[in-house]
């Protein structure tokens, strides 16, 4: 991280008072207010990266990107969790797969599916720096909420349905401090049931269970609201292509996987974090690059280098203050 940029995310402007709006035409976008009112002031590092975010929208020409658009791809997003050795976790890898400060007092376990992993490496990176260790129970496609899904093509996923069932056993027997959980929205298009005037209801409820099953033994639990997805770099950044080009709006899907991320959080007494101002501004438009940081690696997955860009943000909503919750058992 430049000097420039830890200046920018520690003196930041002014916060902003809530997520981002759908507030424009195009497809996929809803009209409506897209935020949760949490009544949650920004601090210090929140307000700079907004700062970020909007110094990013009104750039008219493109920076030198990182990664840059070479290192960019789905299948470059997959070979840097590879390369990490836990691209998913099981009984077989989860000492190895510890991270932060291994050993430390203070254990904050990572529960979800790939929209979890996203986070990892600006959890992480926060946990080093305040003496928390991470604990990764992550799967992809596979949601810390307690509904059962398809696999990619619509295949059957039981192997998703063991794995939550041997991370909320885990996360009992551990008794971490925290616990974050995170899903993706498109855990709306893949339950079992096929349902679709109900899969916000369903993944609400089991989001609910999944945390009912975990708030005796975490003394807190924090839900991180959905990341929105966006324009994929490579395709928007023609040779004539404007930063314009390369903003997206919040999509249905987002407002209402925002919806059920909230909800859940309000009926079980977990904290609920609303990221999108990390991503978008207060008129709904969310860039593709901030600080000269490619935000996704295609349109779906954070780049490792955004999320350790927000780390301090992280650190300061996660972990510095995190809601008391029940206590440890």
């Amino acid at each position: 991280m430049t000097a420039a940029l830890a200046a920018l995310i520690v003196g930041g402007g002014m916060g902003i008072g809530g997520g981002p709006a759908n507030d424009g035409p195009g497809t996929g976008t809803d009209p409506g207010a897209a935020s949760v009112d949490t009544g949650y002031l920004p601090g210090k590092a929140e307000a700079g990266v907004a700062a970020a975010v909007r110094a990013a929208l009104a750039l008219d020409a493109f920076p030198e990107l990182t990664p840059s658009l070479e290192e960019l791809g789905t299948e470059a997003w997959v070979a840097a969790v590879n390369k990490s050795g836990c691209p998913q976790t099981g009984p077989e890898t989860l000492d190895r797969c510890r991270g932060g400060s291994p050993g430390a007092d203070r254990t904050v376990v990572v529960l979800g599916d790939s929209s979890a992993v996203s986070w990892l490496p600006g959890i992480e990176e926060a946990a080093k720096a305040a003496g928390w260790e991470t604990v990764p129970l992550t799967l992809s496609q596979c949601p810390a909420a307690g509904v059962s899904v398809t696999h990619e093509g619509g295949q059957p996923y039981p192997e998703c349905d063991e794995h939550r069932e041997w991370a909320v056993q885990e996360i009992n027997r551990m008794k971490p401090d925290l616990v974050v959980l995170s899903d993706s929205e498109d855990s709306l298009t893949r339950l079992v049931s096929g349902s679709s005037n109900e899969a916000a209801a369903q993944l609400t409820s089991g989001l609910v269970e999944t945390i009912g099953r975990i708030n005796d033994a975490a003394g807190a639990v924090v839900v991180l609201g959905p990341a929105p997805a966006g324009k994929d770099l490579r395709q928007c950044m023609a040779a004539d292509a404007r930063p314009e080009d390369c903003i997206s709006k919040a999509s249905v899907g987002w407002r209402n996987m925002q919806e059920v991320t909230g909800r859940a959080a309000a009926e079980t007494g977990a904290e609920f974090v609303d990221v999108g101002p990390w991503f978008c501004g207060e008129d709904g438009r969310c860039p593709a690059f901030v600080a000269s940081i490619a935000v996704r690696m295609d349109t779906t997955h954070m780049s490792t280098d955004y999320s350790r860009f927000l780390a301090p943000v992280l650190a300061e909503r996660v972990l510095s203050n995190p809601p008391s919750g029940r206590g440890r058992q």
